[in-house]
């Protein structure tokens, strides 16, 4: 796929990547500098940060629309609960809904019209290897200690 001139609208840069889509757009530069005509698109992945929170369906469309013209959007955001399924609530299970399910669809389903319209795009799903391994009980993480 040739990347050249596109624009790429990449979710999930709240926690688990460090913040910033900037190490997604790191790692796609680093692939960019072995495949020389992508560089400059893929260099152009980082230049510019809407923040939006996905829980909010309101948001979600706003990035849509702050967006623009985008050719290939990357489905990278997703939240879990660290607790037993059957403790969570109601609205956790909302809230996670939004963010993990609802929120792509609706993000896909307003970029589209455009991509249709150019005759050219691209939507990835990224999920996590919670989905093809049973976990039980999910503990939570500690944090790594940095020295």
């Amino acid at each position: 796929m040739d990347l050249a001139g596109r624009t790429a609208l990449v979710t999930g840069a709240g926690r688990g990547a460090r913040r910033s889509p900037r190490p997604c757009a790191a790692r796609a530069r680093r692939r960019g500098r072995r495949q020389r005509r992508n560089q400059e698109a893929l260099t152009k992945l980082s230049d510019r940060v809407v923040v939006a929170d996905l829980a909010l369906r309101d948001d979600v469309h706003r990035l849509a629309r702050e967006a623009g013209d985008v050719d290939v959007v990357v489905h990278n955001a997703g939240i879990e609960l660290n607790k037993r399924f059957v403790e969570l609530t109601d609205d956790e299970l909302d809230h996670m809904t939004q963010v993990n399910l609802l929120a792509p669809m609706l993000l896909t389903r307003d970029l589209l019209p455009g991509m249709l319209e150019r005759g050219r795009g691209h939507v990835v799903f990224i999920a996590s290897m919670s989905g093809k391994v049973g976990v039980s009980c999910n503990e939570p993480t500690p944090p790594r200690r940095r020295g």
